[in-house]
């Protein structure tokens, strides 16, 4: 019930968010900014039959809630072969919309850990 009440009560603002922005793209890297986005950009596709993708980051190695995970995602990243499974099972992801690429992290904390192990 809370999930469909954030629903109703949020995707409007969302929606205009993301008309104002225009984005070419629209990235979730929040697991309650999952959901509402992909049914904002639907909306704004059958109004105005512009297409804007919804692209999902999971930010969570081995174990992630379920709002993370909507089978409305065009593409979904995740850390981990756990997550992978997870978008699968719990969200009804299609596999071939998933991508196995790592936690992305800025370049200088790998440049510090190389810097580590020199000493």
């Amino acid at each position: 019930m809370a999930s469909l009440h954030l629903k109703i009560w949020s995707e409007a603002g969302v929606r205009q968010s993301i008309q104002a922005y225009n984005p070419d793209v629209v990235v979730s890297v929040h697991p309650l900014m999952t959901n509402v986005p992909v049914i904002s950009c639907a909306k704004i596709s059958a109004e105005t039959n512009k297409h804007i993708p919804i692209f999902t980051v999971v930010t969570d190695l081995g174990n992630g809630h379920a709002y993370w995970f909507d089978a409305g995602v065009e593409r979904m990243f995740v850390a981990s072969d756990s997550m992978k499974s997870l978008a699968i099972k719990m969200g009804g992801v299609e596999e071939n919309k998933i991508v196995r690429s790592g936690l992305p992290i800025r370049e200088e904390f790998g440049m510090h850990v190389d810097k580590m192990q020199q000493w």
